[in-house]
């Protein structure tokens, strides 16, 4: 009865031996093989990037004046000397009643004026022609020895005096008539109630060929001279900008290799 019992206890110290053995026992790492081979190390710098056009030029209006709205859209090509935009005088401003009578009025004390310039014209040519006649006249009797010789100087002077002041009634005369023009112009514009003029139209040209890249205007308005209409550029000729961080900065060599 003591043997067998002893057995059993025997049995279980040499299972629980045996277990712990088991448990403690070390065992094979399982890895992953390779073979070894000289290769090359590549180091890669991964930003998004975008990509411009480097050679772009704007075409802007060289006067100022009513541009046209523009028929060109963007992407279209355009060839050099080609026809961009056109441009018409700007129409002019609205005036009141008022302003408009004042204006007649300017016109009609203008034409007055001018009235008044052409009398004095004729005035000056017959003077003129009366001190001729008697500078003629002055000069026979000096040739005759009747008047002394500074008499007929003094007819001689007074003759190109008359001379000049007919040259300056004409240019008065002549400067009148500017003025009644303009008072005219100003009251045939301060009238103005039709569309703008059609005439005098200004055509933009560009002296480089390339794509319309941006619309800067693309209605019709009212510029003033150098406002830009069109971004253009060479779509051919791109450039890619990307910003990197600088510690992979320093590691950027001009011709390294670049995939996109």
């Amino acid at each position: 009865m003591k043997l067998g019992r002893f057995l059993a206890y025997a049995g279980v110290v040499v299972a629980i031996a045996s277990a712990a053995a088991w448990a403690l026992a070390p065992r094979p790492v399982r890895v992953e093989l390779q073979p070894v081979r000289i290769d090359r190390f590549e180091q890669l710098v991964r930003e998004e990037a975008a990509a411009r056009v480097s050679d772009r030029f704007v075409v802007s209006t060289p006067v100022s004046g009513l541009l046209e709205r523009p028929w060109l859209r963007v992407g279209d090509p355009v060839a050099p000397g080609a026809i961009v935009a056109l441009m018409r005088p700007a129409p002019p401003a609205i005036r009141d009643a008022r302003t408009v009578a004042e204006l007649r009025e300017r016109a009609a004390a203008t034409e007055a004026a001018l009235l008044r310039a052409r009398a004095n014209v004729e005035l000056a040519r017959t003077a003129l022609e009366r001190a001729q006649s008697d500078h003629q006249r002055i000069r026979e009797l000096a040739s005759r020895g009747y008047v002394t010789a500074s008499a007929e100087e003094q007819a001689r002077n007074l003759v190109t005096q008359q001379a000049q002041s007919l040259k300056a009634a004409e240019f008065g005369a002549q400067a009148a008539q500017h003025e009644l023009l303009q008072a005219q112009a100003a009251v045939r514009e301060g009238q103005w109630t039709g569309g703008p003029p059609k005439a005098s139209q200004l055509e933009i040209r560009t002296e480089r060929a390339g794509t319309v890249l941006k619309i800067l205007r693309d209605s019709e308005a009212v510029v003033a001279a150098g406002t830009p209409v069109f971004e253009l550029g060479d779509v051919s000729v791109l450039e890619i900008v990307a910003e990197v961080l600088s510690q992979d900065a320093t590691a950027i060599r001009p011709g390294m290799p670049v995939r996109m």
